[in-house]
């Protein structure tokens, strides 16, 4: 479905590297890094990210391209401690939460596993395509609370509910999340949504 020599197929290598319970530690080996930078490299020439560029510049950071391609790097993928609520969540990326998603469930001990946890962030048309194509999650039904009317001044906007299997290595079930309600845009490209929020964190 996604044309090779586009920013998809760069998109689509990060979305493995991430440990999907929130609680457990994240690491950035030399190949994920490398396929973090071949994707800012990419996206750098596409007119989103350049529209997006001039943008914050026009507020007065005068950002040369290589600034830039420090930003994103920070902004999206350079690891955090995530403070909300009164509690604090380790080893946390912009890139993760928004494309991604989190997992919040406990691991028990013995037979006994984790039945239900949620799912935070999860923000993208493309993951959920190939999740739902690979039978990783369940539709469960839509939510209407945006209102428009239908037509071109309607955006593309999926509001849902649905539940994401967590699997072991022999991919057994040892978890199943729930998203009780989440959205996203269909139909942008990677770029455009780097640039929309890029814009939106300046």
């Amino acid at each position: 479905m996604f044309d090779e020599t586009r920013t998809y197929v760069s998109f689509i290598k990060l979305l493995d590297n991430y440990a999907i319970r929130s609680l457990d530690p994240e690491f950035t080996p030399e190949q994920e890094e490398h396929e973090q930078l071949d994707f800012i490299s990419l996206i750098l020439s596409t007119k989103p990210i350049q529209l997006a560029r001039n943008y914050i510049n026009e507020l007065g950071e005068t950002l040369s391209e290589q600034q830039f391609r420090v930003k994103l790097q920070r902004i999206w993928f350079e690891l955090y401690t995530n403070y909300f609520r009164g509690k604090s969540t380790h080893f946390a990326s912009g890139f993760e939460h928004v494309f991604v998603g989190e997992g919040k469930y406990n691991i028990r001990s013995g037979d006994q596993r984790e039945t239900l946890g949620t799912i935070s962030g999860y923000h993208s048309w493309v993951k959920f395509y190939l999740d739902e194509k690979n039978q990783r999650v369940n539709f469960l039904g839509y939510k209407y609370d945006l209102r428009g009317n239908e037509g071109p001044n309607n955006p593309n906007v999926v509001t849902l509910q649905m539940t994401q299997n967590v699997t072991d290595m022999q991919g057994n079930v040892i978890a199943q999340l729930f998203k009780k309600k989440g959205g996203f845009f269909v139909g942008p490209s990677p770029e455009c949504e780097i640039a929309l929020a890029t814009v939106a964190s300046a």
